[in-house]
């Protein structure tokens, strides 16, 4: 592909997370000059590397990850099924690796292993991220775009926005009313390579197998309204737990805490920001509610299908509007989705919302259906 000498570069990425990292990589697959391609972040490396957040990784994003990272370095637990349940009511429906006919449904890993493999893909192709470096301001021209940090000045034909905290004048919010608990747990009773996603009439609650070598720990996402989230927060240790085991049952033996909790408010954020050389791809583009864990699924599909527009339209412009259509249906189902899912169990059927579970468990098509979108997003 050819570029514009007129500019300092190709393309800038704002944004050295999962899904800046990623977009580089495949960016610079299909032929972008590294020196055209800058990447920058906000952040220290160490913030990235530190982060003790778990995070789960469909099978659709494993094989789109192994075009630029060896499966190999992406470390962490398989999940060969999901057990999804309802508090209060004997529904249930089982997703499995087996019935969808694929290695796994997913893999949960840590937030820092992740980054690290990218971060080792990248200096191996030669691409160096220029950080701490914040974009403070950018401007859209006819022909580029000029990009301010705090440090620097340069011109860029298309600047892609991959971090969170858009403007919000920029942004529709939705509230869900719902705060999430994150925390590492322990059980007594593991079940290895199953994930447990448990409806309340709080909001749902995930289990997730944190590792494969030490099976008794899990990664606890537990969602619930702001004034139980703060109350919990203030709970010792065994009245936590306690509250948990619960909301959550037996299925796994005696909950403990094993870290520290953290609380995050919970909203659907949507981006209005658009242009003819700018786009919002992941968090800068679309935050989704933790349930089913399709934040960063989608984020990832988001800058695949952009690495792909690059190479199927010769103008900035025009990738960019190739790739906003490609993208509306399945962003538009996934959000509607999470918040059917976040919202619709909390409502006061549960025998309903139970026999809808126990229907999803006997109807086999409805069931991959289901699955194949949770997994592979909508096409």
């Amino acid at each position: 592909m050819t570029h514009t000498a007129s500019t300092d570069f190709d393309t800038v990425i704002a944004g050295a997370g999962p899904v800046g990292c990623a977009l580089a990589l495949w960016l610079l697959g299909r032929g972008h000059d590294p020196q055209r391609l800058l990447l920058i972040d906000k952040n220290p490396v160490q913030t990235s590397l530190s982060d003790p957040r778990a995070l789960a990784l469909s099978a659709g994003s494993l094989m789109l990850l192994h075009e630029c990272v060896s499966d190999q370095d992406l470390t962490g637990c398989d999940l060969l099924q999901v057990q999804v349940s309802q508090q209060g009511s004997l529904g249930q429906v089982r997703l499995s690796a087996q019935d969808m006919q694929l290695a796994c449904l997913g893999r949960v890993l840590r937030y820092a292993d992740l980054m690290r493999s990218l971060l080792d893909a990248l200096t191996v192709r030669g691409l160096v991220i220029q950080r701490p470096q914040a974009l403070s301001n950018w401007r859209e021209t006819l022909d580029s775009i000029e990009c301010q940090t705090e440090t620097a000045a340069y011109t860029t034909q298309a600047l892609v926005q991959a971090e969170g905290g858009m403007a919000e004048e920029q942004q529709s919010r939705v509230p869900y009313d719902q705060t999430a608990l994150v925390a590492e747990v322990r059980v007594t009773r593991p079940r290895p390579h199953i994930a447990f996603e448990r409806f309340t009439p709080e909001g749902p609650l995930a289990i997730l197998p944190l590792t494969s070598q030490k099976h008794e720990l899990y990664s606890l996402v537990w969602c619930m309204s702001p004034a139980q989230a703060e109350r919990r927060m203030l709970l010792n240790e065994q009245s936590f737990a306690l509250e948990l085991q619960q909301s959550f049952g037996q299925r796994l033996g005696s909950l403990s805490l094993h870290s520290a909790r953290q609380a995050y408010p919970l909203a659907s954020v949507q981006s209005s920001a658009t242009g003819t050389r700018y786009v919002r791809i992941g968090n800068a583009a679309q935050i989704l509610h933790p349930v089913a864990g399709q934040g960063l699924n989608l984020g990832l599909r988001d800058a695949y299908c952009l690495a792909q527009a690059w190479t199927q339209t010769q103008s900035w412009p025009e990738r960019l509007a190739h790739y906003e259509t490609s993208r509306k249906r399945d962003r538009l189902i996934l959000t509607e989705l999470t918040g059917l899912l976040a919202r619709g169990f909390t409502w006061p059927l549960q025998p309903l919302t139970g026999a809808l579970l126990t229907g999803l468990d006997l109807w086999p098509a409805a069931r991959r259906t289901l699955a194949h979108t949770l997994i592979f997003g909508w096409r």
